[in-house]
């Protein structure tokens, strides 16, 4: 018999986020990708360990909901169209459902749903703005776009990372959490290496925390006017 004690919770992560990129091959490796570069702010801002293996697991499963997407939507290959834009936007309630009524995942589910959420109130599904969105979903959120916009996808070419970089900045204050953001252009900036497509991230067995506590400090930086969401078609 299977001894529950004995699964590894990360491998077991791993293996599930598999399911939708056997779905949508244009995925394939986003999932890890966003995980690393979650646990690499994570870990330049200071967070525990446990805090930032928290954020690596939920950046393995943050897109988890586009299962519950159809195919026709979901691995189009061309620009969607407003009611496929609204369909493929619920990918973030049905991952969150997932995740919900399972003890001691709620805060996991919370921070799925939100992680296409913009500081201008602006994003998706529930318009949260500012500091009502939680911090973990903001982390997600950069680290997301910046997989998005540096991934050639049918759709889109690949930005570069200089190209990534000034559009991330650009849209500090209105799609990101300006203090994330200053977070994540300065690792960019000074450690680019970790964002290769090499693992940086620890392999120690992940588990789950409680939410991140309040950055205590940002860089002074301006706040650009609104601009369009960056990422993929589903941002």
């Amino acid at each position: 018999m299977i001894c529950l004690e004995d699964i590894d919770f990360h491998l077991f992560i791993e293996s599930l986020t598999r399911t939708i990129e056997l779905k949508d091959m244009y995925t394939a490796g986003h999932s890890r990708r966003v995980s690393e570069i979650a646990e690499h702010i994570c870990r330049e801002w200071g967070r525990t360990d446990r805090e930032c293996e928290y954020l690596h697991v939920i950046g393995h499963v943050h897109d988890i909901g586009k299962i519950g997407i159809a195919d026709g939507v979901l691995m189009k290959s061309g620009k969607l169209s407003p009611a496929e834009h609204l369909l493929m936007q619920q990918h973030t309630v049905i991952g969150a459902s997932i995740f919900e009524n399972l003890p001691g995942l709620d805060r996991m589910a919370d921070v799925i749903r939100h992680h296409h959420e913009r500081f201008d109130g602006k994003g998706y599904p529930d318009g949260l703005r500012a500091d009502a969105i939680p911090l973990e979903s903001a982390v997600i959120a950069i680290a997301d776009a910046y997989d998005a916009m540096t991934t050639y996808r049918p759709y889109k070419a690949a930005l570069t990372a200089e190209q990534a970089f000034e559009e991330i900045r650009r849209n500090r204050g209105t799609q990101f959490h300006p203090e994330i953001c200053d977070l994540f252009l300065d690792l960019l900036e000074h450690r680019p290496r970790n964002f290769s497509g090499e693992s940086g991230a620890t392999e120690t067995g992940r588990s789950s925390c409680p939410g991140m506590a309040r950055p205590t400090a940002s860089r002074p930086g301006t706040r650009p006017e609104p601009a369009l969401t960056v990422g993929d078609k589903t941002a």
